[in-house]
C-alpha cells in the first residue's frame, strides 16, 4: 500500500505546488492524477519516485518510508510517463534491457519481468 500523507513541496521553497496532499493507493489499484496544468500531479509524482523531496509530510510503500529507504521503492513502483523518453536507435526491447541493467536486475528476472510488462502495455 502507497500512503501520501500530508505532502507538502514543490520545486522552489517558496513556491509550493502541492499543499498537505493525502492519499492512499492499495494493491492492485490503478490510479491516474487528473487536473489542470501546474496542478501539481507531475509534482506529487516526483515525490513518491523519490526525484523530490517533499518539505513536509511523509511517503511510505507498505510501512517503509521512502526517507529512510529509497532503493526500496524503485522495483516496487511502476511510472509511464506522459512523454517517455526513447533512444532513436534503440528498440524497445533494447530500451528494456537499458532500464532493466540501471536496476542490476538479472537477465532471468528481466525477461520474465519484460513479458509481463509488455502484455500489460
Amino acid at each position: 500500500m502507497l500512503r501520501v500523507e500530508q505532502v507538502t513541496g514543490g520545486y522552489k521553497r517558496t513556491k509550493k505546488a502541492n499543499h498537505n496532499i493525502s492519499f492512499q493507493i492499495d494493491k492492485g489499484e490503478i490510479v491516474g492524477l487528473v487536473g489542470l496544468n501546474g496542478a501539481g500531479k507531475s509534482t506529487i509524482i516526483k515525490h513518491i519516485l523519490g526525484i523530490l523531496k517533499p518539505d513536509e509530510g511523509r511517503i511510505t510503500l507498505d510501512g517503509v518510508s521512502i526517507r529512510e529507504n529509497p532503493s526500496y521503492f524503485r522495483p516496487r513502483i511502476s511510472y509511464i510517463p506522459e512523454v517517455p523518453q526513447l533512444y532513436q536507435e534503440l528498440t524497445l526491447w533494447e530500451h528494456l534491457e537499458f532500464t532493466a541493467s540501471a536496476y542490476r536486475m538479472s537477465r532471468e528476472k528481466f525477461e520474465l519481468r519484460a513479458a509481463e510488462l509488455l502484455k500489460k502495455v
